[in-house]
């Protein structure tokens, strides 16, 4: 029998040790995690590898259209 992948999940979260927790929460649960600190930097290596899920703060994309 063969094992399913570890799914790819892209995290993004401008906070360093938050960005840690998660991307240590999600590899406990058998994902394979790559985290960016902002917005352009996961943009500018998007698709390298592609991921199968994206979470992205939603506050910090807000308050950069805001400000």
């Amino acid at each position: 029998m063969t094992l399913p992948a570890a799914p790819r999940v892209g995290l993004v979260e401008d906070d360093p040790r938050l960005r840690r927790l998660l991307e240590l929460e999600l590899q406990d649960l058998g994902a394979e995690v790559i985290g960016w600190g902002s917005a352009e930097q996961a943009l500018a290596e998007w698709g390298t590898p592609p991921v199968e899920l994206l979470l992205l703060e939603m506050m910090q994309e807000l308050q950069r259209a805001i400000l």
